[in-house]
Formats: structure tokens, C-alpha cells, sequence
């Protein structure tokens, strides 16, 4: 399952990465094919009246020459001026109704119109009108430029942005995936150590469907299994510990008995008076132990010589496992161990 939502969640990733990628190269190959466009537009019409222009001024030119000076000449330039035309005519600069453009091409046209009609000796100067339509062109391509530039700027800031916006996304989801995993490893961890310390009655409360809240109720069954072992521990140290007191206190009792009759026929021999109350002192220490024995919570051992540990008492009737502090090995200085 977890496995499952990681690889979904990379799987997306990725996915938005490379559908990005795509759609980023998509608009940038269109931007460039609108560069290209415009440069063969740009060309076209800067090209076609720089011709027209030359032509113009060749055709008018011949005015001020004898008739028959160059014929072939002539010739020529009227050619490059219908092709130059002709090119002109099918832009949208010039073919615009409302536009600059057109009014400027149609003056150049009717200018041309008896030059082209073999009426040129006759026909007014056209190359005023043909400068005043380069002017509209020059205009036209700085500001088809500058719109596309515009264009390019605007689709660069709105990719990088959204590289920015896919960026800061891409790690918010990487650091949910890594407090996905984080969070739980940390609760198990601390579970364990818990565990570790002797506090069999530590939970881990994780209220998932995957591999981790599996892991979580396998851990809480070991802990409930460890704990139940150890309360039948102690249940049977303690049925040990009543054993022992029921034997031990007839035992003690009889002997404390024949201590009063002892010490009824000393009199007043006071070294046997202190010797049998040293023993009766020794026998209430006894009944005292085999008590403690009864009311054990826990097993805490300490050294009582190297290489071997004993029962510590105090330590073991306290209530409340989480004030015990860290244990310590056998080889250290006397300190309890909890088991």
C-alpha cells in the first residue's frame, strides 16, 4: 500500500514534469516559427521596395537620357517593377482595407500606373510615393518585431513562473512523502526504545492502511504478549512470595516463641539478652523481605557481587516503571537492571 502511494505520487511527478516539458517546447517551437514568419515576412516587403525603389529610380532616371540609350535596361527594371509589385500585392500589409499600408500601395500603384502603361515619358514622378510606402513598411516590421518580442518575453516569464510554481510543488509533495515515511519510523523507534527500557505497556498509535500500520499492530501484539509474560511473572513470584511467607512466618513465629522462653529463663544475663535480640531483629528482617516479596511490580536486578545479580526490593515495588531510570550492566557499580 505504501509502496503504492509512493509510486503514484513520483509516478505524478514525473508525469507533470514531462507534460510540462512538452508543452514548454510546444510554445517555444511556436514563438521560433513566428520569428522565422516574420523574418521571411520582414524580407519580403523590405526586399520588394528596396527593389521597386531601384527600379523606379532607374525607369526615371531615363528621362533626363536620350531615347534609346539602354533599351534592355528599360526592360528590366519594368520587369522587377510588375514582380516587385506583385509580391507586394499578396501581403496583408497591403491588403488590409482600413490600413496605412494599402492606401500607401495603392498610390504607389496608380503613380506606376503609366510608367507601366509605356506612358512614362509622360507620367508623374512615383518615386515619392514609393519612399512614403517604405516608410510604412520600415514601421510595420519594427513593430511586428516589437509585438513578437513582446510575445517571446511574456511566454518566458509565464514558463518560468510556472517552473517556480512546479518547483516549490514538486517539494512540498517530496516532504510529505518524506514525513509519510519520517513520522511513523520516529513513533516505532521511540516505541521500541520504550519497549527496550522495560515499559512493556508502550502503544504505537497509527491509524494507517499500509505497510507501516501493519507494522505498528504486529508491535502492539509483541507488547501486549511481553507484558501479559511479565505479569504472569510477577503473578508467580508473588505466589512464591505467599509460599514463602506462609512457611517462613510459622517458621519465624516458633522460633520467636522459643526466643521468649529463652529469654525468661536468661535473667538477668545481659550478654544472652543482647544476643537474642540481635536474633529477633534478624527474624523480623526476614518476615520484612518475605513481605516485600509479596507487593513485587517489577523486576529490577542489581549487583550483588561480580558476576552475579540479585532481586533489588526497593526498586521493585515502586509503582510507576517511567521514574526507573536507564539500567546499567552487570559489570558496572551496584545500580539496578529492570527485565
Amino acid at each position: 500500500m505504501l509502496r503504492r502511494k509512493l509510486l503514484s505520487r513520483i509516478g505524478l511527478l514525473i508525469g507533470a514534469f514531462v507534460v510540462g516539458a512538452v508543452i514548454a517546447i510546444v510554445l517555444l517551437q511556436g514563438i521560433i516559427d513566428d520569428i522565422d514568419t516574420l523574418n521571411r515576412d520582414s524580407a519580403l516587403l523590405v526586399d520588394g521596395v528596396q527593389e521597386l525603389i531601384a527600379a523606379v529610380v532607374a525607369v526615371e532616371t531615363e528621362r533626363l537620357e536620350p531615347p534609346g540609350v539602354d533599351d534592355a535596361a528599360h526592360a528590366q527594371a519594368m520587369v522587377t517593377i510588375r514582380e516587385a509589385l506583385t509580391r507586394m500585392r499578396a501581403h496583408p500589409l497591403t491588403q488590409a482595407p482600413d490600413g496605412d499600408g494599402a492606401e500607401a500601395f495603392a498610390r504607389v500603384e496608380a503613380s506606376l500606373a503609366p510608367m507601366l502603361a509605356g506612358e512614362e515619358a509622360h507620367g508623374a514622378w512615383a518615386s515619392g510615393s514609393v519612399r512614403d510606402l517604405g516608410r510604412i513598411v520600415s514601421v510595420y516590421v519594427a513593430s511586428e518585431r516589437t509585438g513578437l518580442g513582446w510575445h517571446f518575453r511574456v511566454l518566458v516569464l509565464g514558463l518560468t513562473l510556472a517552473a517556480i510554481v512546479f518547483v516549490n510543488i514538486s517539494v512540498i509533495v517530496l516532504l510529505r512523502i518524506v514525513s509519510m515515511i519520517l513520522r511513523p519510523v520516529d513513533q516505532l523507534g521511540a516505541a521500541s526504545q520504550a519497549l527496550a527500557d522495560g515499559r512493556f505497556g508502550q502503544r504505537v498509535e497509527l491509524d494507517r492502511d499500509d505497510e507501516f500500520g501493519e507494522l505498528a499492530h504486529v508491535f502492539n501484539r509483541m507488547a501486549a504478549q511481553l507484558e501479559a509474560n511479565e505479569e504472569r511473572k510477577m503473578d508467580t513470584l508473588r505466589q512464591v512470595a505467599v509460599t514463602l511467607n506462609h512457611g517462613l512466618n510459622n517458621a519465624i513465629n516458633a522460633i520467636d516463641l522459643q526466643l521468649k522462653l529463652v529469654d525468661r529463663d536468661a535473667g538477668p544475663n545481659a550478654m544472652l539478652k543482647e544476643r537474642l535480640e540481635r536474633i529477633h531483629q534478624s527474624l523480623a528482617g526476614m518476615t520484612r523481605a518475605v513481605q516485600a516479596l509479596t507487593k513485587v511490580r517489577r523486576i529490577v536486578l542489581t549487583e550483588y557481587m561480580p558476576g552475579q545479580l540479585m532481586l533489588d526490593l526497593g526498586r521493585s515495588i515502586e509503582a510507576d516503571p517511567l521514574d526507573e531510570p536507564a539500567s546499567t550492566p552487570a559489570a558496572a557499580t551496584p545500580a539496578g537492571r529492570s527485565t
